[in-house]
């Protein structure tokens, strides 16, 4: 009984996904970039995060993270796509991702990440992450969707700020 109930909200839940932008549906039929991963938390799974996900700043589609699964996002080629990530007690984190490339015929592989959730503590500046923690974009050189290496380390460095700030804070 459990597992019928739990695909019925899963088919539910596409069938939301789609039912928001019924054009984003007949974007994806042709070539597409997947954003494959899971919210954590102190390296536990964190689901039921909400996730939005912006076409050049207008609200496309959101999501719950599942639990004990990946979430899958399928983005169309072309375009600029912010991903934010919110969940109650922690703090929000925002990805972008520049889709557009000059070969929209090839197939993409999918770009894998977990979302490391910081938990929402009084004193502590989080402004930095009002940044993208992250910038994916096209590799004209290897011919791929990357990250951005040097923003990445970047954020990462400032995410570390954060979490000294955290445990200072106690």
């Amino acid at each position: 009984m459990k597992p019928i109930i739990l695909l019925t909200l899963f088919l539910l839940s596409i069938s939301n996904f789609y039912s928001q932008n019924p054009d984003w549906e007949k974007r994806l039929e042709f070539n597409h970039l997947e954003i494959i991963g899971k919210c954590i938390a102190n390296e536990r799974e964190l689901p039921n995060t909400t996730v939005y996900v912006y076409e050049n700043d207008t609200l496309v589609y959101s999501f719950k993270t599942p639990f004990r699964k990946d979430f899958s996002i399928p983005l169309p080629l072309n375009t600029e796509i912010t991903i934010v990530f919110e969940k109650n007690g922690f703090v929000s984190k925002k990805i972008f991702i520049d889709t557009h490339t000059t070969y929209p015929e090839d197939n993409y592989n999918s770009i894998a990440m977990d979302i490391e959730m910081l938990p929402f503590k009084k004193d502590v500046d989080y402004s930095a992450l009002e940044n993208p923690v992250t910038i994916i974009k096209y590799n004209l050189e290897t011919f791929s969707f990357e990250f951005d290496k040097e923003y990445s380390i970047k954020m990462l460095e400032e995410q570390n700020k954060i979490v000294n700030q955290m445990y200072v804070s106690k």
